[in-house]
């Protein structure tokens, strides 16, 4: 008894281990029915091979964990010895029982479908011999006339999984009459009390059976990944974040859309807005005159002079006016050349206004502005433009 519990009490543990890993089944999932027959016979006092008769039987179980089922069964001995005794059986077990798969206590596969599969199995009931023909001298190998006893039993199952509706099985095991009520005064020959219960190999049956079970409501469990608090809290951590993220591009969106209808609203207005009517003006600048150099001088070439007669007319014309001029150079040398070459065109024109047609000096203005990008044409760039104001 103290082997059952303990097979038990190790099942009980292994099953609370895997049940966080384990989806819960439903109520009818992983049940079967096995049909099992084959040979017993008594360990000791008897022919082992040519005493052995025949068991039949049947089990309920269910599967509550991938290591672990329960069940119910039973079993009949079967009187095949001809002239001897009245009944078709000889005796019967009916008991419940715990099976242990080694396959899943000690592999990392716990729900894995697996074609080949042991399990160790213990249990306990009820028997019963039916024996009308009672021989006292018999008693001790407890057998005898009709009598009830608690009986244990423990053994393997060799399961070959054909699919995962059946299995064929090898169900080697031993069954134990635990209380013997047929000793001789209240006591069996060894001197314990016929009332009392403890293996002995002289009242123990070996059993070979072979069985085919069918599985109803599904086969295996499904493995799942266990609970974690902080992987479910960085989780919702990321949940909000994204919705937070939604939230600001939902935001962008309804900003957008509002921009998007006031722009349109714009282009409608400009669409409906009668044209306005657009007066070109032409400036001409008549007070502007410009005199191009050589490169590399400051000398006004003859073609040039009527640009600063023409100056000079207006500058006497009107006497409240003045003259800015500005020279330029071409970008050809280097910057200290081009600065003095560009104010020495300015003094040149202003020299001439002063000397040839005598304008008074203090209403010239002359400044030299370096190099000039008026034009990608150097030519263009060597000059003094001279502006009446």
């Amino acid at each position: 008894m103290k082997k059952i519990i303990l097979l038990a009490a190790v099942a009980f543990g292994a099953m609370s281990a895997q049940a966080q890993a384990i989806e819960a089944p439903k109520f009818f999932d992983n049940w079967s029915i096995s049909l099992v027959g084959g040979g017993t016979t008594p360990i000791v006092g008897n022919d082992f091979i040519k005493d052995t008769r025949g068991i039949a039987g049947i089990e309920i179980e269910k599967q509550v964990s991938p290591i672990l089922a329960v069940g119910i069964e039973g079993n009949w001995g079967i009187n095949t010895s001809y002239g001897q005794g009245v009944n078709v059986f000889d005796d019967q077990y009916a008991g419940v029982y715990g099976a242990i798969n080694f396959n899943k206590l000690f592999g990392a596969c716990k729900c894995k479908y697996q074609v080949f599969e042991v399990e160790a199995v213990a249990g306990a009931g009820w028997g019963r011999y039916y024996d009308k023909n009672y021989d006292r001298e018999n008693w001790a190998t407890g057998y005898g006339a009709d009598h009830n006893f608690f009986a244990t039993k423990a053994g393997l199952n060799l399961n070959f999984n054909v699919s995962k509706i059946i299995t064929l099985s090898l169900k080697p095991s031993v069954t134990w009459n635990m209380s013997d009520i047929m000793a001789e005064g209240g006591f069996h020959k060894d001197g314990t009390s016929s009332s009392s219960a403890y293996y002995d190999v002289n009242r123990a049956k070996f059993n070979l059976m072979a069985g085919i079970t069918f599985h109803l409501g599904g086969q295996g469990f499904k493995c799942v990944k266990p609970y974690d608090q902080a992987e479910v809290d960085a989780l919702n951590a990321q949940i909000n974040d994204l919705r937070a993220a939604n939230d600001a591009c939902n935001a962008k969106v309804a900003a957008l859309a509002a921009e998007s209808a006031a722009l349109a609203a714009e282009l409608a207005a400009c669409k409906n807005k009668k044209p306005e009517t657009v007066k070109e003006e032409v400036v001409v600048n008549n007070n502007v005159r410009y005199v191009y150099f050589n490169q590399g001088s400051s000398k006004i070439k003859a073609d040039q002079k009527p640009s600063v007669e023409m100056v000079a007319a207006d500058l006497k014309a009107n006497e409240d006016t003045k003259v800015v001029v500005k020279g330029y150079a071409s970008a050809e040398g280097s910057k200290e050349i081009n600065e003095k070459l560009a104010a020495a065109r300015a003094e040149a024109v202003k020299n001439m206004l002063v000397k040839t047609y005598k304008i008074d000096a203090n209403r010239i203005t002359a400044v030299g502005e370096g190099v000039a990008k008026f034009s990608e044409k150097a030519a263009w760039n060597r000059v003094s433009i001279c502006t009446v104001k």
